[in-house]
């Protein structure tokens, strides 16, 4: 039933956790194993009926796995995004609270709700929590980089530049805040700078994803035919590393290949590529806007 929950097999999975419930309550019992199985099959049951939107069936599931496993992370996450869905604004919040005192590197709870507002449409409340997560946090450069990566999938330029430069001042080695200046420069059409930018971090940082490709898809931009090509040879290699098409670092790595095969004349390989992408994959704006393109050059 897990993998099948993974896998999108919901009916399978639904079934699998049915009969495995039955089974459990058919044999009452306060044991370790008993107690673990019963914490995997309501954690399972509750992410079934969240994926469906059947909130209400959700909590229910939640409520048993807190009392079987009240210190899970994963619970209180799991919590605050029912509660937000069932209109029940404090208790999300306290849920999330909760995951950040067990979970340290979480989000603040600020931002878990400006991105539960986000998706909900409601982009007012969404960056009133953005901004308070600002003012709660000043220095915390994580915050300031969330918001900011937040801010530029919301086309608010205005409020991702100033936070990264200040998490520059704070941290001029930070890798986070390099490729999202590179980013911002890449936005503001000023593609000379998003490439001196992140060439420099590319130097101090070869292994990382983000950087190539962010520096992949600056230098796609270029009318210089080498910056093409060896823009392509960053997003070859990275399409070759991250295999896993449904992963984010998987998508992120496709859809860059078949842009950057666009940009080197290869309209037919970049179709071709994103072909790997499962139907199911979550796009972002400017993923769906190489998307088109690709399609559009070829007819």
């Amino acid at each position: 039933a897990d993998l099948a929950l993974r896998e999108q097999r919901l009916l399978v999975a639904d079934l699998g956790y049915g009969r495995a419930l039955l089974l459990l309550d058919a044999k009452q019992g306060d044991s370790y194993r008993h107690r673990i199985l019963r914490t995997r099959v309501s954690a399972g049951l509750a992410s079934l009926a969240e994926s469906r939107g059947q909130y209400a069936a959700a909590l229910k599931h939640l409520k048993v796995w807190q009392g079987l496993d009240p210190k899970n992370p994963l619970l209180w996450g799991s919590l605050g995004r029912v509660q937000f869905h069932l209109g029940d604004d404090a208790a999300a919040r306290s849920a999330f609270a909760e995951l950040l005192k067990l979970e340290p590197d979480a989000p603040p709870v600020e931002v878990a709700m400006g991105r539960l507002y986000t998706d909900a449409g409601e982009h007012v409340e969404a960056r009133l929590n953005m901004e308070a997560a600002l003012s709660k946090y000043p220095n915390d450069i994580r915050t300031r980089l969330t918001v900011a990566e937040w801010a530029l999938t919301q086309g608010m330029l205005e409020l991702a530049r100033p936070n990264v430069d200040a998490a520059l001042r704070q941290d001029p080695n930070s890798v986070g805040a390099q490729v999202l200046a590179g980013r911002i420069a890449r936005y503001e059409r000023d593609d000379k700078r998003a490439r001196e930018i992140l060439t420099a971090a590319i130097l101090r940082f070869p292994n990382d994803f983000a950087v190539s490709n962010e520096l992949a898809r600056a230098l796609a931009e270029s009318t210089d035919e080498q910056h093409r090509k060896t823009g392509l040879d960053y997003a070859a290699r990275n399409f070759r590393l991250f295999v896993d098409r449904s992963s984010a670092a998987g998508r992120e790595a496709t859809v860059t290949y078949a842009w950057l095969l666009l940009q080197n004349g290869q309209p037919e390989a970049a179709e071709t590529i994103l072909y790997a992408l499962p139907n199911s994959s979550a796009v972002s704006s400017e993923n769906a806007y190489f998307a088109a393109h690709i399609y559009k050059a070829r007819g």
